[in-house]
This record gives C-alpha cells, sequence and structure tokens, in this order.
C-alpha cells in the first residue's frame, strides 16, 4: 500500500524501549537501533488513529467501506461472503476485513 512514508511522517522514531516496574524504575533496556536496522528504518511509533487514517486515506475511493454497524454472522462459500450486519440488510462480498479494534467480532 506504500504507506510507510506516510506512516513516519505522522509518526516519531524511537531510541530507545524500556521496561519498567510498576514504580516506574527501569529493569531493563536496549537501544531501539538494535531494531531499526534489521527492519529497514520501519521501526517507528504512531497514534492508532493515525494508522487508521492512513489506511482508509489509501483505500477510500476504490473500496466500500462500513461505518456505524456490526457483523452479526459471517458465511464464506468458495465464490465469495455472506455478512449479516446488526441494523443494515445482509449482503454478500468478495472479501471481507474486519477493522473494528480490540475487541473485534470479525476474526
Amino acid at each position: 500500500m506504500n504507506l510507510i512514508p506516510r506512516l513516519r511522517d505522522v509518526g516519531y522514531v524511537i531510541d530507545r524501549v524500556k521496561f519498567v516496574n510498576e514504580r516506574g524504575r527501569t529493569r531493563s533496556a536496549f537501544d531501539a537501533e538494535i531494531v531499526r536496522c534489521p527492519l529497514g528504518n520501519r521501526f517507528f511509533s504512531l497514534p492508532r488513529g493515525d494508522l487508521a487514517k492512513a489506511i482508509f486515506d489509501t483505500v477510500a475511493n476504490k473500496i466500500e467501506t462500513i461505518f456505524g454497524d456490526n457483523i452479526t454472522g459471517i458465511r464464506e462459500d468458495p465464490t465469495g461472503v455472506d455478512v449479516q450486519f446488526e441494523h443494515g440488510h445482509a449482503r454478500r462480498f468478495d472479501l471481507v476485513a474486519g477493522c473494528d479494534g480490540l475487541h473485534s467480532g470479525v476474526r
């Protein structure tokens, strides 16, 4: 999707990774360069919302995206995917990607 340059612009580079105890004292740490080099300088951090926006902006005019509804059932067969929605009518798709967060009902 060629997102790395855009994500790097909105993210920030991590210099050091620390593991702390419950009092906030460092238990161990390492220089993030150890991870950054093998990953081709693709080790950085950014807010999840910025990642979601970058992905959506990339696909917005190319695929249908549904907001404000929940999938209540999925049935896949060799020719597609039947999807039941909480609020909308059942529909058939070629592909379904569930991007509804940590407690996703689509796995």
